[in-house]
């Protein structure tokens, strides 16, 4: 099947293009980036409803092969276009303007807008990006990295062209700057638990994977109004994080990961960073959900967890997961669980209630 859209990609190495369908795009990802896949469904030129299902770390974004040059280069593949670098940089156009509506179901995305920082996005967040360059030309964003190595979402992207279309016409109709209430979200405007968003974003997700293109393009229209008419200061405050904070809180992450039986201190961690406990754990807290004692406390017991459902004795699991002391041991695995590491023990054998992944 031809690629149905009118510009082609820029894709890397761990990326496979299909085009399974006239208005479908399917990408694919193995190694090294990871699994998972992402379909995207072309409603106009202008308008694409993505369904995003990835066990990754990081994926880079697919630019529009029409705009790569810079110091790599690239070879086309069938339907896409193979980069052979990370270097790449595109020439934005004022006509080109193009935003998206991010829609977290499960994990936590980092979306990399150029010029700005990254922007942290949790479950049941709705994020807009409406992401321009230093001189007002738009640019889209150069990865998506997801911190749970996990992450499903339902993603809209959408050109401000789409209201010269006659389908889409009638938001111009209804107000002539719906296209400047649209920029005025900026790089992160993040909705969090607005039920209206919420609710038409998972009419489009619905509808497309039915293949029902009317109620797909209804919702998506619903979704464009109701974003127009938001009030920006409704908003959460801007979660953007520098590179150098970014790399914080990974390290203190990585530090807890290669020793998880370990006690871990957000004070010593962040005297090592020359910075104060408090604002470690903010970084750690925009990237991963929770403070630095929360996230090992919840490794900890997930190791235990492991322990308990192969058999292990209740105080082979406190020991494995570097308890010596056992009420302490039972008191953090009943916070964490909602039951104590006996009665978690009995109920499971290979089959115990799993954690949410820290």
């Amino acid at each position: 099947m031809p690629n149905p859209l009118p510009f082609d990609f820029v894709t890397h190495k761990g990326m496979a293009l299909s085009f399974p369908g006239d208005r479908a795009v399917e990408l694919k990802l193995s190694d090294p980036i990871g699994e998972g896949t992402m379909t995207g469904y072309l409603l106009s030129p202008y308008v694409a409803v993505c369904l995003v299902d990835f066990a990754c770390e990081e994926c880079p974004s697919m630019m529009p092969a029409s705009r790569f040059f810079g110091g790599g280069t690239a070879r086309r593949a069938g339907n896409a276009v193979q980069a052979s670098s990370a270097s790449e940089s595109l020439r934005g156009s004022d006509a080109d303007e193009w935003f998206s509506i991010n829609y977290c179901i499960e994990g936590r995305c980092e979306t990399d807008i150029p010029h700005v920082g990254v922007a942290v996005v949790g479950e049941s967040d709705v994020c807009v990006s409406f992401a321009c360059t230093s001189n007002g030309k738009f640019e889209p964003p150069r990865s998506f990295r997801y911190p749970l190595a996990r992450y499903v979402g339902i993603e809209v992207f959408v050109c401000a062209a789409v209201v010269d279309e006659p389908e889409f016409g009638l938001l111009r109709e209804m107000d002539p700057d719906v296209v400047g209430a649209w920029r005025r979200m900026g790089s992160s405007a993040v909705f969090s638990g607005d039920e209206e968003l919420i609710g038409q974003m998972k009419r489009a997700g619905s509808a497309v994977r039915s293949s029902d293109w009317t109620q797909a393009k209804l919702a998506v229209l619903e979704l464009l109004w109701a974003l127009s008419r938001r009030d920006c200061s409704l908003a959460k405050p801007q979660t953007l994080l520098a590179p150098m904070q970014l790399r914080m809180a990974k390290t203190a992450h990585d530090l807890i990961e290669s020793a998880p039986a370990q006690p871990h201190d957000a004070r010593d961690m962040a005297f090592d960073m020359g910075v104060s406990a408090t604002t470690l754990n903010g970084y750690f807290e925009k990237v991963y959900g929770m403070t630095i004692a929360s996230y090992a406390r919840r490794r900890r017991i997930r190791l235990a967890q492991g322990m308990l459902e192969q058999g292990k004795s209740v105080s082979a699991a406190a020991c494995a997961a570097g308890y010596g002391n056992p009420s302490k041991f039972a008191a953090a695995f009943k916070r964490e669980t909602g039951l104590t590491p006996s009665e978690f023990r009995k109920r499971s054998g290979c089959a115990g209630r799993s954690l949410p992944s820290a």
